[in-house]
């Protein structure tokens, strides 16, 4: 399926909705902490969220002023966001980790957390002074040179700072994570009134927006085209395992991640392979950049009987 460039470079989130149900309960801005409302306001994924890692990414949007929007990723995802292939938002904020451990671990056991922590300076990697950068290279490098100085300690510190520099330190937000306020409190906001209301994260992301419907297509066809090309290799003897594999591979084939395919139902197949002349469910989802497909079929390797038929 071949689209426009800017069809999926363009920011996800529906911002007249975001306005509209932010004016409805008095909030200035949105902070975002699950990893699918840090995507859908930031159209930043972090690969360290696959890794177990919990606020890996925050990411902000303020109410009649995008251009106060923020991201708060770690420092070893400042390059991705360089390559600049979709939209962020324009204030990024490098989370590296308190340049002080033992002042975090003091903190703790007294049952409270420092305000003032410093954060440790980025270590990227070295560039030697008669290097031949490409072009790429000499973004990535550029990217770190804005994030010296001005490292935040941990996310919530990040997070505080861009409320601070937006002039929302004292505002009213919503979030979708019950943490997120005594955690911006110890990072230097306790005046900020935070409002835990997950299902308006919900309910914003309901109605579609139009980059959204892009890629909702474009995940729908790739799916159901990888599932068909999928069945029309199967053979008899074929196990579930092997019919998964070669789903694998199809979703990949276009640009999509396979999610699962269930094959001969939810106990899977009732012969344990493909049996010829046996009906077989198929239900298979894949993924295109977090946005899922779903297509399901029923098929027969050979000719299906007259029950099957009718």
């Amino acid at each position: 399926m071949l689209l426009p460039t800017d069809s999926e470079r363009r920011r996800l989130v529906h911002v007249e909705r975001a306005e509209a149900l932010m004016g409805e309960r008095g909030l200035d801005a949105l902070v975002a902490a699950q990893p699918v409302n840090v995507y859908y306001f930031s159209s930043f994924w972090t690969l360290l969220q696959k890794m177990g890692y919990e606020w890996s990414s925050l990411a902000m949007h303020v109410r009649g002023r995008p251009e106060r929007d923020a991201l708060v990723v770690s420092a070893s995802q400042i390059w991705r966001i360089a390559n600049a292939e979709v939209e962020h938002p324009a204030t990024i904020i490098a989370c590296t980790g308190p340049q002080n451990w033992r002042e975090v671990l003091e903190a703790e056991t007294r049952g409270d957390a420092p305000v003032d922590l410093i954060g440790a300076p980025s270590t990227p990697w070295r560039i030697d002074a008669d290097a031949s950068l490409t072009t790429i290279e000499r973004g990535w490098a550029a990217a770190t040179r804005r994030t010296a100085g001005h490292e935040a300690p941990t996310s919530a510190h990040g997070m505080a700072r861009a409320l601070r520099e937006a002039g929302l330190a004292q505002a009213r937000i919503g979030t979708d994570d019950p943490r997120l306020g005594a955690a911006l409190a110890a990072a230097g906001l306790p005046q900020l009134q935070v409002v835990c209301d997950p299902n308006l994260f919900r309910r914003l992301r309901v109605v579609k927006s139009a980059p959204e419907l892009v890629l909702m297509r474009i995940a729908a066809r790739n799916n159901a085209d990888a599932c068909i090309a999928t069945a029309r290799g199967i053979q008899a003897g074929m196990t579930a395992r092997e019919i998964e594999c070669e789903f694998s591979v199809q979703t990949a084939a276009r640009g999509s991640e396979r999610v699962f395919v269930a094959v001969g139902g939810t106990g899977s197949l009732p012969h344990g392979r493909i049996v010829r002349g046996k009906p077989f469910l198929m239900d298979a989802v894949s993924h295109y950049r977090q946005y899922h497909g779903d297509f399901g079929r029923t098929a027969v390797v050979g000719e299906a009987d007259a029950e099957t038929r009718r």
